[in-house]
């Protein structure tokens, strides 16, 4: 299997998304609302991350490749993505719940 330059690009960019989405998401929290935040957007992310990359190959037709690798594929796609989610997701949530009336 031969690489275009293409390929290869949207790789070391892809890469480059995944270092910054850990460096942003494993920093130390500032104050403790966003410790727990960032606590909980880390259990969920990696959570949903695994599960879904263990699910989404044995879904739909059969591929060329391999199942552990297929796993390993669809880990760093969903990474980010799941990651930057739950992290939104996580402060929309404590915006609410945790409002002083």
């Amino acid at each position: 299997m031969k690489l275009t330059i293409a390929q290869i690009a949207i790789v070391g960019v892809w890469s480059i998304v995944i270092l910054w989405t850990i460096r942003k998401i494993w920093r130390p929290p500032q104050d403790p609302s966003e410790a727990r935040i960032l606590a909980e957007a880390k259990l969920g992310g990696l959570f949903i991350t695994i599960v879904s990359s263990l699910i989404v190959p044995t879904v739909g037709e059969p591929r060329a490749l391999p199942y552990w690798l297929e796993v390993v594929y669809w880990g760093a796609c969903l990474f980010p993505l799941v990651m930057w989610a739950t992290y939104f997701g996580f402060q929309w949530f404590h915006s609410i719940v945790d409002r002083k009336y």
